[in-house]
């Protein structure tokens, strides 16, 4: 079952996939039990000049570079699995950032706030690129300022030490 991915060495960095004495993770076995050719045509679709995501309602299209150059979105070739009590918590982290994150723009286009008890500089706010002066006083549907959100994941210590 572990053929495809071999025994290697790995200092102190965290092994998403294994445990410390080198067992495969549970919710890591079934990518290991795919085959090598099953990876290889993942990978050829996930860097092909028009990747797709294979889910109704999901497109993927050509974003702009910081050079202005058009760009592909990554996609990775296999998922990162992550068993459901570690998902259940990055979820509920996720769902609170994005609350998070529309309560304040909410704030900063409507009663602002934050901005009137200094809780943020308003000059932070009003030179950002990204703020638009029309949007003040626009009532948006259901208060959702950010309907698409894309998320990195990155772990720097093992979850449970």
């Amino acid at each position: 079952m572990d053929t495809l991915f071999g025994d290697y060495p790995l200092d102190q960095a965290f092994d998403e996939m294994r445990e410390a004495n080198g067992d495969l993770r549970p919710h890591y076995r079934a990518l290991a039990e795919t085959s090598p050719a099953s990876l290889k045509k993942n990978s050829s679709a996930a860097s092909s000049p028009r990747p797709r995501l294979s889910h109704p309602g999901h497109h993927l299209h050509r974003v702009r570079s910081r050079r202005g150059h058009r760009a592909h979105l990554p996609l990775r070739p296999a998922p990162a699995p992550h068993h459901a009590q570690e998902w259940d918590r990055i979820e509920r982290g996720l769902t609170q950032r994005i609350t998070a994150l529309n309560l304040f723009l909410r704030d900063v286009y409507s009663d602002a706030k934050i901005l009137s008890d200094r809780i943020i500089p308003r000059e932070l706010v009003y030179s950002c690129k990204h703020y638009r002066r029309q949007m003040r006083g626009l009532q948006v549907p259901r208060n959702v300022y950010i309907a698409v959100v894309g998320s990195d994941l990155l772990r720097s210590t093992p979850a449970n030490s």
